[in-house]
């Protein structure tokens, strides 16, 4: 038996001049902000891979095929496995001229080789691949993912199985159909009806109703399953696979085709779920690449392999949004999320009132100040532009500031200086209260709360100003102090400004509306209504 020929891309070449190589049956994950080009990358390779030389790609400047076996072994095999008919092989859904093997020995895939190694499956393919298909007869080619599942019990199963693993539900074959292949959707019948054209059986299934008949989701998720688990081609682009699905359906179908399709997939998503998917599928064993856009050209960075593990392994990053940035043109990493819904407000109340167009932003909160510098030593991995706003007491703690700004790519010398002394005017210079005026404003709290309850953010931030760094907080720049303390401060902050670090000099998010007294979700509330 003559073993069929493999094809797979071995390199690909972008438009910025990015090279990247590729092995076969890798999983690649094609991520980044909206019209970078994601998409057209897909679509470029097959062009490229069916018209060679001949193609006019804008993303994709050059793609490289490696092929194992010769034009000999693949006419032995299409000899062995094909229909011939009028001077054409047909296998499965692949007709090829005979004479037209011999290009196998080309550098790409043209003159209708292209189609029995690659396939660019779009949303309107998933969705139409779901139509009843065409009952054969046993000896005739398998030109659908129907016609193979409806002999093969093993494989329908399998593809049944994750199916329900997404839905809950099952999808099953109506076997007495006549010319079509119908396909329902529901609970099988019940295991001890073994003869699947019998009445029972039958009667069993067709109480359930049709795949084609189904929502674009269940459709779109079931068409991705025939697309790349039972076509069985060498390389698989999938465009957008999150399409009409839920956060759950999306990360189990990245899961699933990460762990079980053969050969290479590419996959271009906005999804993070997708993204996430994958991460677990292949426990990040993955290639993320991040596609962005500078005038015409496309730039393309790659997450090195420890940074993929580290998406995968550190829970901030993995069940969180953090992710998120990849997708955008910037990310503003907060010290929380009521921070970043009061940014996200007024960006938005701005840029309704510009006539310019703002980058799409990423708000992503990171769980505290220590976690910000994590979310961003990772996305600046993968090429994502990161700022970060803190409070002015992230100056408070030197390890803390020290190792942010090289998160943000500083170096610690350039800082140094202008740290250590603010710090030391901080300490020296602000004033502390004393243990009794921080219990009178104690009970003054109290006493004005009312029935809503004691105020649990302004307690204990009261309880805070034996340090001068707390009572900086609340007051802001302004309880600095003069003079040296406050042109040093000026300069640190500009200096921080220049690698993407943001400190609030009213001393936290919260001062900006003073008047509304509240702190986390019961201020962004009423700022953003």
């Amino acid at each position: 038996m003559t073993v069929r020929p493999t094809a797979s891309i071995s390199r690909i070449r972008f438009s910025g001049g990015q090279e990247f190589s590729f092995s076969p049956n890798e999983k690649v994950v094609l991520v980044g902000p909206n019209n970078s080009g994601k998409s057209r990358t897909l679509r470029e390779i097959s062009e490229i891979a069916e018209k060679g030389q001949r193609a006019w790609p804008l993303v994709v400047e050059q793609v490289e095929f490696e092929k194992v076996g010769s034009a000999k072994q693949l006419r032995a095999f299409l000899e062995e496995n094909a229909e011939f008919h009028d001077g054409s092989y047909t296998f499965r859904n692949w007709r090829i001229r005979e004479h037209l093997i011999a290009h196998w020995e080309d550098p790409y895939l043209e003159f209708d080789l292209a189609h029995g190694y690659l396939k660019n499956i779009d949303t309107k393919g998933r969705l139409a691949i779901c139509e009843q298909q065409e009952s054969i007869r046993p000896s005739a080619q398998k030109r659908k993912p129907q016609q193979v599942l409806y002999d093969d019990s093993a494989l329908m199963n399998k593809v049944s199985t994750h199916f329900r693993q997404a839905f809950g539900q099952d999808i099953m074959f109506d076997y007495r159909g006549g010319s079509r292949i119908p396909i329902h959707v529901g609970e099988k019948p019940d295991a001890s009806l073994v003869d699947r054209v019998g009445d029972r059986y039958v009667a069993a299934v067709r109480v359930n109703p049709l795949l084609d008949e189904q929502g674009d989701g269940m459709k779109s998720y079931a068409g991705t399953l025939f697309e790349t688990l039972v076509a069985d081609l060498d390389i698989n682009l999938l465009d957008e696979p999150e399409a009409f699905l839920d956060p759950p359906q999306m990360r189990r179908l990245g899961q699933t085709l990460a762990s079980e399709v053969r050969g290479q997939l590419f996959v271009a998503t906005h999804s993070s779920d997708i993204m996430r998917g994958f991460l677990e599928g292949t426990r990040g064993d993955v290639r993320i690449l991040r596609i962005s856009r500078d005038g015409e050209a496309n730039f393309v960075s790659e997450a090195a392999p420890e940074v993929v593990q580290e998406m995968w392994s550190r829970p901030e990053l993995r069940y969180s949004n953090a992710l998120e940035g990849v997708f955008h043109d910037e990310t503003i990493i907060c010290e929380d999320d009521s921070d970043c819904r009061l940014l996200n407000a007024v960006a938005d109340h701005l840029a309704a009132s510009d006539g310019n167009s703002w980058k799409d932003t990423a708000y992503v909160p990171a769980g505290g100040k220590h976690g910000i510098r994590k979310v961003a030593e990772v996305l600046r991995k993968v090429g994502v532009p990161v700022k970060a706003v803190f409070d002015i007491d992230f100056l408070s703690e030197e390890e803390l500031v020290k190792s942010t700004v090289g998160a943000f790519g500083g170096k610690w010398q350039d800082f140094q200086t202008l740290w250590s002394r603010v710090d030391a005017a901080v300490r020296k210079g602000v004033k502390l209260k004393t243990c009794d005026e921080i219990k009178d404003e104690l009970i003054e709290l109290v006493q004005n709360s009312g029935d809503g309850g004691l105020p649990r953010g302004d307690l204990i931030e009261a309880m805070k100003q034996g340090s001068a760094w707390n009572i900086v907080k609340r007051g802001g720049k302004s309880d600095i102090p003069r003079g040296d303390a406050q042109t040093n401060f000026a300069k640190l902050s500009k200096l921080l400004e220049g690698i993407g670090i943001y400190l609030v000099h009213v001393g936290e998010v919260e001062n900006f509306c003073g008047e509304l007294g509240s702190h986390g979700p019961k201020l962004s509330s009423p700022v953003q209504n």
